[in-house]
């Protein structure tokens, strides 16, 4: 049901049969711990983070008590409750658990495995928050040398990370370098079929501020009108990204017509 987008109707049946399995299963049977997770996912999907991190945290408590140990179901649990705290904006919380997570999975993992990349890319976005940026960009591009090298071009995990790292570089005003990550991300999402026109946009809009940004006022309103007019098809009238496209799409007009200096302009993450 959750992929049709009934969250709620997955999370009522989901939360029916976790009572069932409460009845005839101990909390760390793996039947039951994965549910829960799946409960979770229902759980964030419907906007109850609270809920969603209550229930991780249970898991991950049940999860490091297991005799014996499943260390990457640990560090899973790990990491996804890590991405929850950040969206709270529990960072400390959120960095403690990645550090934890990256750490662990660095002692039983090989140094080019992909699951050790996207650990790397979870920690990397925690610290830019917090303004660690040289460290948050040393570990994205640790990731993205891996992923790129292991996964294919239209894998959603390495197009998510390149989109971390072309973000954090217009952060630090490398405007340069985030813009060819940008290129290849929306060339990989063109050529898909089916093509995720959400996620095109979004990267459109972050390539027509980095334009902007380098003075490139043609090429990044013909890009933002391109994103706009996806946009509009797919979010309400008052959608915080649908206005900043039009806000921006406005300036770049007024900028283009000036040739004023260059103005930063904001970012979108996937």
């Amino acid at each position: 049901m959750r992929r049709t987008g009934d969250c709620a109707g997955a999370r009522r049946i989901q939360e029916s049969l976790l009572a069932d399995l409460a009845a005839e299963f101990p909390p760390d049977h793996p039947r039951r711990l994965d549910l829960s997770e799946n409960l979770a996912l229902s759980v964030q999907c419907v906007g109850d983070l609270s809920e969603a991190r209550r229930i991780l945290e249970e898991v991950l408590e049940i999860r490091l008590a297991a005799v014996p140990r499943n260390e990457r179901d640990v560090q899973g649990t790990r990491k996804w409750l890590a991405d929850v705290c950040r969206v709270m904006g529990d960072l400390p919380r959120a960095r403690s658990l990645a550090e934890e997570s990256l750490v662990e999975l660095e002692k039983i993992l090989p140094p080019d495995d992909p699951e050790l990349a996207m650990a790397r890319n979870g920690l990397a976005i925690v610290l830019a928050q917090q303004g660690e940026t040289a460290r948050a960009r040393e570990l994205l591009e640790s990731a993205l040398a891996v992923l790129e090298q292991r996964l294919p071009e239209s894998d959603p995990n390495l197009l998510n990370v390149q989109m971390n790292a072309a973000t954090l570089l217009q952060d630090v005003d490398a405007q340069h370098a985030a813009m060819p990550i940008l290129r290849r991300v929306i060339a990989t999402l063109e050529r898909a079929s089916p093509r995720d026109e959400n996620r095109l946009a979004l990267a459109r809009l972050n390539l027509g501020g980095t334009l902007r940004n380098l003075g490139e006022y043609e090429e990044a309103l013909e890009v933002t009108l391109q994103a706009r007019e996806v946009l509009e098809q797919m979010l309400p009238e008052d959608h915080n990204f649908l206005l900043l496209a039009r806000q921006n799409e406005a300036a770049r007009r007024s900028l283009s017509r000036r040739r004023c200096g260059p103005k930063r302009s904001p970012r979108y993450r996937l």
